[in-house]
């Protein structure tokens, strides 16, 4: 027992996860604070459309971003294990520029066709399209302002400085949960959110870089932050935008059937109300899949580092790890925290809280569950050059779901929409089959190096 504490303590990646985790509690909870604070201040009906407005932002959003953090991130941490310090500068630059170019076609787009379409999406409330359709414009230029933090975290988490990762997104994290909610609490409206959301992004340019100097100089491994910007328009983006795009599909099919899907068709066939309880509960789940977070995202960097390694003996093991310490602190976390959750809403949430969003919560547990083994789906994909794979996984499963949202949203009005979500959430599952039985074949020996070994 001795000797598996002190090869905890001495394992980079138990160190890695266990500050991500403490990291990601935090996030987690404040959150869910700004959550409760917010439903007391707007009420269920314009906290809906403050959830609606982000879902909407997300549907632009989602289709334009392309997995460029993800990309670069993996690529820093391959480029910073061989010592290639141009590499890693390059790969920071491009996940600035490509996200640049991005935000901006966002924006434009959000605002040139925000209005038509929702007006037609909520059949003729006119009212509610408008500020819906104001609130995601306004939104859309959040990652524009966050440019900073993405290039600070790509250079973070690629290097495995996990230490200011976690700072620097507490930080800012604290400072969006206070500003839109003072931002709420001040006019009394969704606007006020919207703007606080804004202005905490302005903040943490700040935040970032100061962490960003302040770990720069422990060593010269990252990069200064001007030489990286001067980069920008440099670099050549053709190949690692295509890169991207295959990597951006996986994860933009899922952030439509989880975040963007489920949300368009309450706000349509159901309530604004409807759409805060479903949100309040998928942040309870959040919380959840928060504690896998910082297991996945260690992963994220030992499996690129483990990418570069031709032994699939390696990239199989780290798999296998990652994989399953996600799912067990999933399942076990759910099930230590769940025989409070009632008491809890029933003590701190507005009345009419407590049913529906303790009801959408079990519902979603099971998929949840399978959800949790999932955590480093993407960069498998992306180290083994088996991103097709993904993508058809994904385009299948988002095709088949879109029908069921509709159909559930029909048969049962308040708890189809969550059973829909539960599914979405389980077949997550099959990308985790799909990689441990890719692994296996890898690691098998072939006929030849059998023959090979009993002639020798």
């Amino acid at each position: 027992m001795r000797k598996f504490v002190q090869s905890v303590k001495g394992s980079r990646f138990a160190r890695d996860s266990t500050v991500l985790q403490a990291g990601s509690l935090v996030l987690a909870g404040s959150g869910l604070f700004a959550a409760l604070a917010l439903s007391h201040i707007l009420g269920a009906s314009k906290l809906g459309e403050y959830y609606l407005s982000s879902a909407v932002f997300g549907a632009f959003w989602f289709a334009l971003n392309l997995g460029v953090a993800s990309v670069a991130t993996s690529r820093v941490a391959m480029a910073s294990e061989s010592g290639d310090l141009d590499e890693v500068r390059d790969w920071m630059a491009f996940s600035v520029e490509a996200t640049l170019i991005m935000g901006s076609l966002c924006v434009l787009l959000c605002w040139w066709t925000l209005p038509s379409f929702l007006d037609w999406w909520f059949a003729g409330d006119s009212d509610l399209a408008q500020r819906v359709a104001q609130f995601s414009v306004l939104l859309a230029l959040e990652p524009l302002i966050g440019l900073p933090r993405l290039l600070c975290g790509v250079g973070f988490q690629g290097q495995r400085r996990m230490a200011s990762l976690t700072r620097m997104e507490n930080v800012q994290e604290f400072s969006r949960a206070g500003l839109v909610i003072a931002g709420a609490f001040w006019t009394d409206s969704v606007m006020g959110a919207v703007i606080g959301q804004l202005v905490a992004a302005v903040c943490g340019i700040g935040v970032a870089l100061h962490f960003y100097h302040k770990e720069r100089s422990k060593d010269g491994r990252l990069p200064a932050f001007l030489s990286v910007l001067g980069r920008i328009g440099k670099v050549r983006i053709r190949g690692r935008w295509g890169l991207g795009v295959r990597m951006g599909l996986v994860r933009s099919i899922d952030a439509y059937a989880v975040q963007v899907l489920p949300a368009m068709v309450l706000g349509r066939y159901g309530s604004t109300d409807l759409v805060t309880y479903l949100r309040v509960a998928q942040r309870f789940v959040h919380v959840l899949k928060l504690f896998m977070a910082g297991v996945g995202r260690t992963g994220f960097a030992a499996l690129s580092a483990a990418g570069k390694d031709p032994d699939s003996r390696r990239l199989g093991h780290v798999y296998r790890q990652t994989s399953l310490i996600g799912g067990v602190c999933v399942i076990v976390t759910s099930l230590g925290l769940l025989p409070f959750l009632p008491w809890f809403l029933d003590r701190f949430w507005p009345s009419d809280f407590e049913e529906p969003v303790l009801s959408f919560v079990l519902i979603f547990l099971p998929g949840v569950w399978l959800m949790g083994f999932s955590v480093v789906n993407d960069v498998f994909y992306l180290i083994t050059d088996r991103l097709h794979v993904g993508i058809l996984i994904s385009t299948v499963s988002f095709i088949c779901l879109v029908p069921v949202f509709f159909v559930m949203a029909h048969l049962m009005p308040e708890k189809g929409i969550a059973i829909a979500l539960s599914l979405t959430y389980s077949t997550s599952i099959v990308h985790v089959i799909y990689a441990f039985i890719w692994l296996r074949k890898r690691q098998q020996p072939s006929a030849l190096e059998n023959n090979s070994v009993q002639a020798s």
